[in-house]
């Protein structure tokens, strides 16, 4: 009994941890426009492996899908939903539409763009890992081979953000 409390603690810190780390890693990007420009290469990312899940579900031809993979699909249209006002942000916003790596990589950014590309990029870190830990607790239900490699693909690739970030926060220091 004590040994699953202290797995679930345990658990629960690497959970905070990485939410610390990641919110870290977004506030030191949005110092500099180039670290928006690169925080937005990661939303493009998401965005691209959301709609990718989407297509491949579409071309495994189910035409009753299960709840679960309905779910899923929701969750990506979501993402869809959230890259696309993050990308709103960037340019219309942050004025960030036409960003030369040139002259904007070290310009500072405006107070106001830090703030909405922050609460942004926190929807879309959330929605990440609550689909991801959807997806992981429920995958073994899907029957077909052709859903299941799509779900495993999303799997792999979702995390791909976090790291994405990390980099993003590593480069524009």
């Amino acid at each position: 009994m004590y040994s699953k409390i202290f797995f679930l603690l345990f658990a629960s810190i690497l959970v905070l941890a990485k939410c610390s780390t990641f919110k870290n890693n977004v506030k030191t990007s949005t110092k500099y426009l180039g670290g928006i420009n690169c925080l937005i290469e990661s939303v493009f990312n998401v965005e691209n492996i959301a709609n990718e899940f989407i297509y491949d579900i579409q071309i495994c031809n189910n035409t009753k899908p299960s709840k679960f993979l309905t779910q899923i699909e929701d969750y990506c249209k979501s993402f869809g939903e959230l890259t696309e006002n993050i990308i709103d942000a960037h340019d219309n916003i942050c004025k960030n539409a036409a960003y030369n790596e040139t002259t904007d990589v070290k310009k500072i950014t405006p107070t106001l763009c830090v703030s909405s590309i922050r609460t942004r990029m926190a929807k879309l870190n959330d929605l990440l890992e609550k689909s991801l830990n959807y997806v992981t607790n429920k995958a073994e239900k899907i029957t077909d081979s052709c859903s299941k490699i799509a779900v495993n693909n999303l799997k792999l690739n979702l995390p791909i953000f976090t790291e994405l970030v990390e980099y993003c926060a590593k480069l524009f220091k």
